[in-house]
């Protein structure tokens, strides 16, 4: 009787391990990081060690000293085996969730002044509603505004001419979205006080990409950046607050990280006249920044990625905070909490982020935050490539979820991920910035008011789409 429990122990023993054996493959097969050649080679032997444990577990003439350290073995192993299955299954996961079919959410309201009559969406039926063109999908704020009733439409160029409509009695009422209220919050605070909303909806909509897919492993291509300052999760519209793209040449294993200051005077993509701070451009969705920036430097964009603050604070705080090196000492402007002395100070995620918006305190300005966004990348990857935090791998993943996304497909990233793991490329990487000039001017997105911006230097801009171009040769 005893000899039959044993037997079906060790039965369950080898069932267990083999089991654990096929969930690893199943999810390193799915995880697609490895070359089919080697994935099999990988397979055989740990079928073949499947086999053994098995054979000499079972056989009869086996001594109980080699049955015992088979089960030490199995044991081991088959702990290395849950945590690499559970490790590429996180892994899988998150790629998943960045990849994934993307929408967004617009949140829009109607506003009117406070001194009208007007207190509902139902008081405007046959009132003329201003509309600005460049808002995202302002069609089909426009066609649910319609369901409510029929109004008189009247479209404007920017923000400025919009709220400037209302009072001049062009319009009754005029639609503005959430981040061109916190746009004008900011700007323009008469206003904000001197009107109400009487609406407020919101609009979810799949998100058009604009990509230009390639071969990631054979054909240099660029990837943009886009630092969302949004509080309301990554699939808001928002001001582009850090504007980073890269050139990256897989068959010279080279990286070349192009930041633009978000306060750059550009004109944005589709838009004659006044030019605009580049921040502003996210305002019109993703896409719109994009677009600014291939105009700017005479590029193609082939992918970009959105990230969130949040996902920097939440990874910063995940691997313990960053070391980084102040040329001077300063409270931070955006939270007075952090106090940053000069040379190396250890931060958290909250002022690891107030360290990348920092520009009041330089003469630089938004120069010097580009350094600052550059050197904080820096720290969070030389930082997560420690082995000390290998075992911190489903705490940083789950930091980042929800808070980053990307239109590159998850066969795109993984492929790539494929090469280098068979390359074993030795990366080059290097930086700039554009100069630029300070001064006081009027905006696109704010007219009839001067704004901070910084002047677009042309002879730095020749000289980095120079660099780029030998960046993108094969």
């Amino acid at each position: 009787m005893k000899k039959r429990v044993l037997d079906i122990l060790k039965i369950l023993i080898i069932i267990i391990f083999t089991c654990i054996t096929v969930c690893l493959l199943v999810n390193v097969y799915n995880l697609n990081i490895l070359k089919l050649g080697i994935f099999i080679i990988l397979s055989i032997i740990l079928v073949l060690i499947d086999v053994f444990f098995a054979i000499k577990l079972l056989h009869n003439k086996t001594k109980l000293v080699t049955k015992i350290i088979i089960c030490i073995l199995i044991a081991l192993l088959g702990t290395v085996y849950v945590f690499g299955t559970i490790y590429s299954d996180k892994v899988i996961n998150f790629i998943s969730s960045i990849t994934e079919e993307k929408y967004e959410v617009q949140k829009y309201s109607v506003l009117v002044l406070n001194t009208s009559n007007y207190n509902s969406i139902e008081d405007l039926k046959n009132e003329k509603i201003g509309f600005m063109s460049l808002m995202t999908n302002y069609k089909k704020v426009k066609d649910n505004i319609s369901k409510k009733i029929t109004f008189e439409e009247k479209i404007y160029e920017n923000v400025g001419t919009l709220v400037l409509s209302i009072y001049n009695d062009e319009t009754k009422a005029i639609v503005l979205d959430d981040s061109l209220i916190e746009l004008l919050k900011e700007n323009n605070v008469n206003f904000i006080n001197e009107s109400k909303v009487i609406y407020s909806s919101e609009i979810k909509y799949k998100k058009q990409s604009t990509k230009k897919a390639v071969d990631v492993n054979e054909t240099p291509f660029i990837v943009y950046i886009s630092g969302s300052d949004s509080r309301s999760g990554i699939n808001t519209i928002a001001r582009s607050d850090v504007n980073i793209f890269a050139v990256i040449n897989s068959k010279k294993n080279k990286i070349l990280l192009v930041s633009t200051p978000r306060d750059y005077y550009v004109q944005l993509h589709g838009t004659i006249g006044l030019k605009d701070k580049l921040t502003h451009a996210g305002l019109y969705g993703l896409n719109m920044s994009k677009q600014t920036l291939e105009d700017l430097y005479d590029i193609s964009i082939n992918y970009s990625v959105k990230v969130s603050f949040d996902a920097l604070v939440n990874v910063v705080d995940s691997i313990d905070g960053i070391d980084i090196n102040s040329d001077k000492a300063f409270t931070a402007y955006a939270n007075r909490k952090c106090y940053f002395k000069k040379g190396i100070n250890h931060v958290n995620g909250t002022c690891a982020l107030a360290y990348a918006r920092e520009r009041m305190t330089y003469d630089s300005g938004d120069y010097h935050r580009s350094q600052n966004q550059q050197e904080v990348l820096t720290a969070i990857i030389k930082k997560i490539s420690n082995s000390n935090y290998l075992l911190k791998y489903d705490e940083i993943l789950n930091s980042m979820s929800g808070a980053i996304e990307t239109d590159l497909t998850y066969n795109e990233i993984t492929s790539f991920v494929k090469y280098q793991l068979t390359e074993f490329h030795n990366w080059t990487i290097d930086s700039v910035i554009p100069d630029g000039v300070s001064a006081m001017m009027e905006t696109y997105s704010i007219p009839n008011e001067k704004k901070y911006v910084s002047l677009e230097d042309t002879k730095s801009i020749n000289n980095i789409k120079n660099i780029i171009n030998d960046y993108l040769e094969k």
